[in-house]
């Protein structure tokens, strides 16, 4: 976490440790004395660390020798290593602004702009940049996986996707802790730091996830009027992680949506596709068993299809899930499913090959909650965290072209 900037000003008339001699008595006026400083700026950078001084019960900082401290300008770049007492020193620095960069093995990195500028009779300029030990971090890794591509079977992953892990009680730009980009085969990995404590114990940290819109061109099978079916695309297609997905025809053509959960804050069941023989619906599979439906009570699904058909009549009902790790009212979840009636004349040709109309499924830290993607959680060190995100079939349909 960077700190907040200083200033500390430095008179270039000091002479020894109590003596100041007036600039204006050696020929220089009040400008020109202004004109002096800011032709000999410096920038003093401490790197630091926050332990827990377990004698004293109290919080301590610490300096970071050996901190590689570099800065990036127009003109260039400069790197200077902290001393023993964590100071990296730049002299002669040109007005400007610069970003500040500093690594150190077993630490994380940190990075932060500061305008180098004049101001009266300044000319040191000092900020203290705080690094956190990598010595036991959590560890959340996972893949995104999105369907883009609603013709096969297989999902499709997505590269170079930002996904960033940020603490939750703050609210400037700099609360974000680590960042990574997911691979080309969707996976990724945060390393998450955990700072000591007065409760080694206990130790853990509070962290929320941003992850992505994203605009995708995908696939689509279309149905025209003379009944043929063709790949079309459906350009600028937007998947929203936290929203569940447009509906899209499942493999017989056929949208059967789940109705929405009773407790406030479940997450609805979606069904993936329909088995239809001779027009009769035989078979459903599930694509998201959702969480927080009444137990006992059957759970409607509607039935509707461009195509024709009806008669439909298909009922889901809850079960309590011990292992969910949430609360009683969130662990139920649709396991079951009855086919009172088939129904007659619905369409048995298959458009559309992969249909998960949900958002990205989560998993429950702490047992704070079933749906931590949509709130803050927390981690331990040298726990490991697996996490799928799974973008669906997207949230807004794009242009068909």
């Amino acid at each position: 976490m960077v700190r907040t900037i200083k200033y500390f000003w430095i008179s270039a008339c000091l002479i020894g440790s109590v003596l100041m001699t007036s600039c204006e008595e050696e020929g220089l006026n009040e400008e020109e004395l202004i004109e002096s400083f800011a032709q000999s700026l410096n920038l003093s950078v401490q790197v630091t660390e926050v332990v827990f001084d377990e004698d004293e019960g109290v919080f301590l900082e610490t300096a970071i020798a050996d901190a590689s401290v570099s800065t990036s300008t127009e003109s260039g770049d400069q790197m200077v290593m902290t001393d023993a007492g964590g100071i990296a020193f730049f002299s002669d620095v040109a007005e400007g602004t610069y970003t500040i960069n500093v690594e150190k093995e077993g630490f994380t990195k940190a990075s932060q702009s500061v305008s180098v500028v004049a101001s009266g009779r300044s000319n040191t300029i000092s900020l203290s940049i705080e690094l956190i030990s990598l010595v036991d971090p959590a560890i959340i890794r996972g893949t995104l996986i999105v369907q883009t591509d609603l013709t096969t079977v297989a999902t499709e992953t997505v590269g170079n996707v930002r996904i960033i892990a940020f603490d939750p009680f703050e609210n400037d730009d700099d609360s974000f802790i680590t960042e990574t980009f997911t691979a080309s085969d969707g996976s990724f990995e945060l390393i998450i730091p955990i700072s000591k404590t007065t409760f080694e114990t206990f130790r853990r940290t509070d962290v929320e996830l941003s992850i992505p819109d994203l605009i995708l061109d995908q696939q689509i099978a279309i149905k025209d009027d003379m009944g043929n079916v063709s790949t079309q695309t459906a350009s600028g297609t937007v998947f929203k992680p936290y929203e569940a997905a447009v509906a899209v025809p499942n493999t017989a053509n056929i949208i059967a949506e789940v109705a929405a959960p009773d407790f406030f804050g479940g997450r609805q069941s979606y069904i993936e596709s329909l088995t239809v023989s001779s027009g009769v619906i035989t078979d459903l599979v599930l694509s998201n068993t959702g969480f927080g439906y009444s137990n006992g009570s059957p759970i409607s699904v509607t039935v509707n299809s461009p195509d024709g058909g009806s008669g439909a009549d298909i009922e889901l009902s809850a079960v309590f899930d011990s292992n969910a790790g949430c609360s009683s009212a969130t662990r139920n979840i649709i396991d079951n499913f009855t086919i009172n009636n088939g129904g007659t004349g619905y369409p048995d040709y298959v458009p559309n090959q992969n249909v998960t109309t949900t958002h990205p499924t989560g998993f429950s830290f702490d047992n704070q909650g079933c749906d931590p993607l949509n709130d803050n959680f927390q981690v331990r060190p040298g726990e490991i965290y697996d996490l799928i995100l799974n973008y669906g079939t997207g949230t807004i349909r794009g242009t068909i072209q």
